[in-house]
């Protein structure tokens, strides 16, 4: 029976390792896939504030997010920082696309790319299909019985292509939305949003998408949206104490950092002030 409950409480720990982990910054964000993606028409249209070009990369949602961090872009220092916002919100945007997709997706790439997912080139939108979906490999013997047709490039006479399947299991959609919501908190002012622009970008009711802010780990405070002036939940990477808490902590560390430098200045000035006493 101990021998038992020791296996159950590896399992649970290893669980909760994993979910750690996927919904860590880094797993909803994974290099891999953001290194892969073009960001550079997206900063130009933002640069130039070209408005049909952003409206041709993003939706609403992500739209206003990315405006709202370029605005910001001169107070971070990092051109690496600034290139990953930018592939960031690409990534979101095409995880909003992916979530409106059926569960079944039996397009050409190249269909897929013009009509849905603009903006965003093959490499990166290949990574994102395979760690999103199960990807039916079109020479396998399962697929031979598959419906075949020409793709609308291919010229008369030459051989049809199978379509690649991608299907979404249950499973790849919970993560999907989980990647959602979770990306959206990092990119969010403060790393906190509110419900019900969650709730009304993904089309959800509010109380539906708390399964998602629990398994993210993300704190839920319900508080009064005053732009709606009614009763909402915002949701944050960390709750109002624990934002206190980090805050004073950078504070503290800052002043710490200071106190050393102006010590060492003081060194640095007794010091000249002895040599030049010693050789009077």
């Amino acid at each position: 029976m101990e021998k038992e409950l020791q296996e159950e409480r590896k399992q649970g720990e290893s669980i909760a390792l994993k979910k750690k982990t996927t919904y860590s910054k880094a797993g909803l964000l994974p290099d891999s896939i953001l290194s892969l993606i073009c960001y550079k028409n997206l900063y130009e249209a933002l640069k130039s504030e070209d408005q049909d070009a952003i409206f041709a990369c993003l939706s609403s949602f992500t739209r206003v997010s990315a405006m709202s961090c370029f605005r910001k872009f001169e107070r971070i220092d990092q051109k690496r920082e600034k290139k990953n916002l930018l592939r960031a919100h690409i990534y979101l945007e095409a995880l909003l696309t992916l979530n409106k997709m059926p569960s079944q997706i039996q397009k050409p790439m190249e269909v897929l790319l013009e009509k849905s997912f603009r903006g965003l080139n093959q490499q990166a939108l290949t990574a994102i299909l395979e760690k999103f979906t199960d990807v039916q490999d079109p020479n396998a013997e399962d697929d031979k019985k598959q419906k075949r047709r020409r793709t609308p490039a291919t010229p008369e006479g030459t051989e049809f292509q199978p379509e690649v399947k991608y299907v979404k299991t249950k499973e790849h959609q919970r993560m999907i939305m989980c990647h959602i919501v979770g990306v959206a908190i990092h990119l969010a002012q403060n790393n906190q949003i509110w419900g019900s622009v969650l709730a009304r970008t993904l089309k959800k009711d509010v109380g539906d998408l708390k399964q998602y802010f629990k398994e993210l780990n993300f704190h839920m405070e319900v508080k009064k949206n005053p732009k709606s002036a009614s009763s909402d939940i915002l949701v944050s990477l960390h709750g109002s104490m624990r934002r206190r808490e980090i805050k004073a902590a950078a504070k503290t560390e800052e002043k710490a950092i200071t106190e050393e430098e102006d010590t060492k200045e003081d060194s640095k000035v007794g010091s000249k002030r002895s040599r030049a006493k010693s050789a009077d």
